[in-house]
């Protein structure tokens, strides 16, 4: 199995949808090996992988394995029974996790994991962007697509890899990098984390596990993150962040709309005026992480300001869908993520109402951390609550989703709402009014929700333009 990768010609993926699936088939599609896979239900990646040629199946079937497959992959989320993985089985064809087939892809070479309960996507968005407009023509694969280059993964040349590292199920541990960037630590995951101390010597773990001569760069203002990182004696560390304790670090922060410039010190010396054009403070931290990353491969410090300040952010983190009214489209799904994007659209539209269209993501998430959710749910002017995204969960509690919209309301007595997916659309042609702001937040289907109503408010207006234009309906011409 040492050589699988530079020898297997053909892999079929079992739930081949999945955002790090699609990516892994992606990249392997692009070393020319012949991908095949199946998933329960039709998906935009699903979509992109037949545009290139995938052969896709919609449903699971020990017939969909063809007797030249190689390999077959499996996401986290296929139970041990499916009838695909135990087919594979039975015919001795060689089975990995997603993970473990990473592995052996990011032995290759010279490899970056970007590892974090939140801002991992991002982040390692930003290195390999970097890394390609820096002329080292890196691979990367990533949890969200690039939106400069609309994809989830890249095959390059070069000597570099970068791959977000999901700690979701503790698979990160596979990975031996050498380069791990860790974002922040948190609680988040319960279906697999009993609580934040296991979430914590997980990310000791992984750290751990980083190559010999390997580094780590640690954001050192996020105090758990740097406890945990400090454990680790043998590595060497880079700590970025706010704070005169850390190497790398941002100055006379301006936040400026959806972008803003600040001056980057390293080691306590002015490198340079940072631009940046996606809104938020934790945009800024992610910046320094990368830059983190350019001071420890030597990348040109000229080339990697241009390719920041070029940075056009991932698909659904913080994506604006419409301007008039503002349509927001936000994949957060944690009580952090959702006050972090509440916060940052707070200090871009100062005199708007913000109404949060949420679906919470998962039984598990949604019952663990409901007081939380209360909280930071109730920061939003007006508040549309879609019933809970399952995303494979068995029903536990039919009433959790009515549960937290109780404990909202008691919250914000007014301008609140248990909306069905399908009535979404109308409830906001009731409310909308010239002030509010739509941010639509969930890692479930909800974005096609923000789709939808966006394309609704989008022939509107094109509507609008037509009768000015023309003079046959317009009430100029009179």
């Amino acid at each position: 199995m040492k050589n699988i990768v530079k020898d297997l010609k053909n892999v079929f993926f079992i739930g081949i949808g999945g955002t790090g699936m699609s990516a892994l088939a992606f990249f392997l599609l692009e070393d020319g090996k012949i991908i095949s896979g199946s998933d329960k239900k039709e998906s935009r990646s699903l979509l992109k992988l037949k545009q290139k040629g995938v052969n896709i199946y919609i449903g699971h079937n020990p017939d969909n394995i063809s007797k030249d497959v190689d390999v077959v992959v499996y996401s986290g989320a296929i139970p041990s029974d499916n009838c695909e993985l135990l087919s594979a089985k039975q015919r001795n064809i060689p089975v990995l996790s997603r993970a473990q087939m990473l592995s052996k892809i990011i032995e290759q070479k010279f490899s970056i994991a970007v590892a974090g309960t939140h801002g991992k996507t991002t982040t390692t968005s930003m290195i390999g962007k970097m890394l390609n407009d820096g002329g080292l023509d890196p691979s990367f694969l990533i949890g969200g697509e690039l939106n400069d280059y609309g994809a989830n993964a890249r095959h390059g040349s070069g000597p570099y890899i970068v791959i977000e590292a999901d700690e979701s199920d503790g698979s990160f541990l596979n990975y031996k990098p050498n380069i791990a960037v860790i974002t922040n630590i948190d609680f988040d995951h319960p279906s697999f984390f009993s609580d934040l101390k296991m979430v914590e010597d997980y990310f000791e773990k992984f750290m751990q596990g980083v190559n010999k001569d390997g580094k780590l760069v640690i954001c050192g203002d996020h105090a758990i993150t740097r406890s945990v990182a400090e454990k680790i004696t043998d590595k060497e560390k880079i700590f970025y962040g706010f704070g005169d304790n850390n190497q790398v670090q941002c100055k006379n922060l301006i936040l400026s709309g959806f972008g803003s410039y600040y001056d980057l010190y390293i080691e306590g010396k002015k490198i340079g005026e940072i631009t940046l054009n996606v809104p938020g403070i934790h945009n800024v931290l992610n910046s320094l992480a990368a830059f983190s990353v350019a001071k420890i491969i030597g990348l040109d410090f000229v080339s990697a300001f241009d390719s920041i300040a070029s940075f056009s952010g991932v698909r659904r983190r913080f994506e604006l869908k419409c301007k008039d009214p503002y349509i927001i489209d936000d994949y957060a799904h944690h009580p952090e993520e959702i006050n972090v994007v509440l916060n940052t659209a707070r200090s871009i539209f100062k005199d708007k109402n913000l109404v949060l269209i949420f679906q919470p993501h998962r039984f598990t998430r949604t019952e663990k951390f409901l007081d939380n959710f209360c909280d930071v749910l109730a920061k939003a002017d007006t508040l549309l609550l879609v019933d809970i995204f399952p995303a494979g969960e068995k029903v536990t509690n039919p009433y959790l989703g009515n549960e937290l919209f109780k404990r909202c309301k008691k919250k914000m007595k007014d301008n609140i709402f248990f909306a069905s997916k399908d009535s979404v659309c109308e409830i906001i042609q009731e409310i909308h009014n010239e002030k509010n702001v739509y941010l639509f937040m969930g890692a479930g289907d909800i974005t096609k929700i923000c789709d939808k109503v966006a394309s609704i408010f989008l022939d509107i207006k094109k509507d609008e333009r037509k009768e000015i234009s023309d003079p046959n309906t317009s009430e100029l011409s009179t």
